[in-house]
């Protein structure tokens, strides 16, 4: 059986924001009671936002070379960008304030996300963004939460950590 990873270190690194972001619920001390998070299709099929539900998609990663080192082999930075877009479904009913709602549930996920900012270590440092609101005729009530996830990994495999 071999040591070596099965997934690239960007893989783990996604693997483990959805793992922070499953935190989430009351029981562990959030205000919101509980969340679903799935990893989408990029094309956006089969794809119908729950409640609470949290969609997390990575975005182009860029260089990083502030965060470079030398060495053999030398280690390249990455700058991976994640978007955390949350749902809140309510019924037309409801007496709270849907920006009230938001707030919570945005508070909760970026919460989540600095709970642990290299993500067991696979991450030089992790960096929260502003939070974006949908266009108003989209009909969606969310939010996104952007995160930037700092991380090194030998120029020559990107399966092994360099953080």
């Amino acid at each position: 059986m071999s040591d070596e990873p099965q997934y690239p270190v960007k893989e783990r690194i996604v693997q483990a924001i959805v793992a922070a972001l499953e935190k989430i619920s009351t029981a562990n001390g959030y205000a919101t009671a509980a969340v679903e998070v799935i990893r989408p299709r990029r094309t956006g099929e089969k794809f119908a936002p729950a409640d609470k539900g949290i969609a997390v998609i990575q975005d182009a990663e860029q260089r990083e070379t502030d965060d470079d080192l030398v060495g053999n082999p030398p280690a390249i930075a990455w700058r991976l960008p994640v978007a955390c877009d949350a749902v809140v479904r309510v019924s037309e009913r409801a007496t709270e304030p849907m920006d009230q709602m938001l707030n919570i549930l945005e508070a909760d996920v970026r919460k989540a996300l600095a709970a642990d900012g290299t993500f067991g270590g696979l991450a030089i440092r992790s960096e929260l963004g502003a939070t974006e609101y949908p266009e108003p005729a989209s009909g969606a009530e969310g939010l996104t939460v952007w995160l930037d996830v700092i991380y090194r990994v030998s120029e020559n495999d990107p399966y092994v950590n360099r953080a």
